[in-house]
């Protein structure tokens, strides 16, 4: 074998080789991805007593700033087997079984329903509890990177979303600590014909036994002795779109 062909040989199998580890690092980085959503799911399943906390901030960055959209939204959210509170600067969310409230601050209106499936009819609050395990095990992982921050060692993995026409996201970023196998931050990048060019949500606490204990719901908006609103919205209007 002339040294040509040598060479040629050679640079195929360090090439064969390459991809296979490669795609081995890979199939790592989807495990240590579907371990971290598998323990984010659980915000979904309270048990006992418990009250799982979130406290996240959504980043939303439009595509040359043009349109205007809240460019930063902080938010905590409390959960436990029956309830639900979300508290935000521009919308609060309180829910149980039967019914719920959405009090949407800056008009002063707060929306009173029969409780439904679509908890997002308001907004999407959900986003990270909404990450399905069985979707992200189809996705394509085309980035791995392991580094060490403040002594703790995160991956950065980004995978591309199911082919679907309908799709209008590009790639998914999570940033995973890896000894805990937690998610620390989502960065959506979005296709040239959504109006953001990306959206990051980032955790900024998660407590699967949290403090917070868990009022009735009706305490949040009613005073229990009169029925009337609480001092605090009183400049509100309640919208009663229950069913009669």
């Amino acid at each position: 074998m002339n040294r040509i062909l040598k060479n040629i040989f050679f640079i195929l199998i360090l090439s064969l080789v390459s991809s296979q580890t490669i795609a081995q690092n890979y199939e790592a980085c989807k495990n240590t991805l579907i371990d971290a959503i598998s323990n984010l799911n659980l915000i979904e399943k309270p048990s006992g007593n418990r009250v799982y906390e979130l406290s996240m901030t959504v980043i939303n960055i439009s595509k040359n700033n043009q349109y205007d959209i809240p460019q930063e939204l902080a938010s905590t959210t409390y959960i436990n087997r029956d309830s639900r509170v979300f508290k935000s600067e521009k919308i609060s969310l309180f829910q149980n079984e039967k019914e719920s409230f959405a009090v949407v601050h800056p008009s002063e209106a707060i929306f009173w329903t029969d409780m439904v499936e679509d908890t997002n009819r308001y907004e999407r609050i959900d986003e990270l509890s909404n990450l399905k395990i069985e979707y992200f095990k189809k996705t394509e992982v085309i980035g791995c990177v392991e580094f060490n921050k403040d002594n703790i060692n995160f991956k950065s993995i980004t995978v591309i979303p199911v082919k679907d026409s309908a799709n209008v996201i590009s790639t998914y970023t999570f940033l995973i600590s890896s000894d805990k196998k937690s998610l620390k931050k989502l960065t959506v990048k979005f296709k040239d014909e959504h109006i953001l060019d990306q959206q990051e949500f980032i955790i900024n606490n998660l407590d699967f036994n949290s403090d917070f204990r868990m009022p009735e719901i009706r305490d949040l908006i009613f005073d229990r002795n009169t029925n009337n609103l609480l001092n605090k919205y009183n400049s509100y209007k309640l919208i009663d779109n229950r069913e009669k």
